[in-house]
């Protein structure tokens, strides 16, 4: 006979204490900076490079974590990276504040190189905001990269680093025929910052994801990306709910992906845009070591 589950009165009184300590327990994690590492091992990689530290902030949107950032700033330098990337929507279309990403370039600049590249949320602001912005990121010393290209130097040795920016249309995700006109392939990644360098590693930054395979196949080592949020909700075994567009268990979320001999590192993000909230889900700075390998052995 099976026993029956009774509750009495006050055990009523601890159904909303549980809900509200779980609340509590989500809410906070959410807000609380995290920096996950991945070492990126490759024979590509200069021996000069073998330590160099890549930080990579994404989705910041407007997002203040202290008084004019000190705290993301802080927490950034602290990592003691040799290059910060930003890869993309550091201010959001609808409500721009250009004051929460200046204060965040004025944190890192004056200490360590740092490069950009837009979101989709840049992509859509008027252009009298897209030049007040570019031009205050300028100011702060951070560079630019409109599809193209810069070398990074150690010593006497070097590795690619190129920045894509995407139609816009590559973030309507086709529901019918992957048609050339509509899906990113690696035609048009070629055609957007001319050919892929083969015998030097090289790093894309580029927002969207989710074109991974395009990427991999244009020729790049490694893909730094973000624009997924996360997933918004984070679930068991680092799947995520949804996408900004609205697709459920986005495929490229957070983490690092392997497709052939290519890598891409997802972040997860620093602030909120889609239905404004953030769960189970911190935001993060993703921190990439590049190490030297005598194979093509990696993460």
């Amino acid at each position: 006979m099976m026993a029956k589950l009774s509750l009495g009165k006050e055990d009523f009184f601890l159904v909303p204490l549980l809900i509200a300590s779980a609340a509590g327990i989500a809410y906070l994690g959410s807000k609380i900076l995290r920096a996950p590492e991945y070492v990126i091992q490759s024979e590509k990689i200069p021996a000069s490079f073998h330590g160099f530290r890549i930080l990579q902030v994404s989705d910041l949107h407007n997002r203040c974590f202290g008084k004019r950032n000190e705290i993301l700033s802080g927490f950034i330098r602290a990592h003691h990276p040799d290059l910060v990337v930003m890869t993309g929507d550091m201010v959001s279309r609808d409500k721009p504040q250009l004051d929460t990403v200046f204060s965040l370039a004025e944190g890192i600049c004056p200490h360590i190189q740092c490069f950009y590249i837009p979101g989709n949320h840049e992509q859509r602001l008027r252009p009298s905001q897209i030049r007040d912005l570019e031009d205050g990121l300028r100011e702060r010393g951070v560079r630019i990269l409109h599809n193209q290209f810069t070398k990074i130097y150690k010593e006497d040795k070097f590795i690619y680093l190129y920045g894509m920016e995407i139609p816009l249309r590559y973030y309507q995700f086709p529901r019918t025929l992957q048609t050339e006109a509509a899906y990113l392939i690696p035609k048009r990644v070629d055609e957007l910052v001319g050919p892929c360098p083969q015998e030097e590693f090289t790093v894309l930054l580029t927002h969207n994801p989710l074109y991974f395979p395009a990427y991999a196949k244009w020729g790049a080592d490694l893909i730094l990306t973000g624009h997924v949020h996360g997933g918004i909700m984070r679930l068991p075994k680092g799947k995520g709910l949804l996408s900004p567009e609205r697709t459920l268990f986005p495929k490229y979320c957070g983490g690092v992906y392997r497709y052939g001999d290519s890598l891409m590192a997802v972040s997860r993000g620093l602030g909120e845009s889609l239905l404004g909230t953030r769960i189970l889900n911190p935001p993060e700075v993703v921190s990439i070591v590049l190490q030297k390998n005598s194979n093509t052995d990696s993460i």
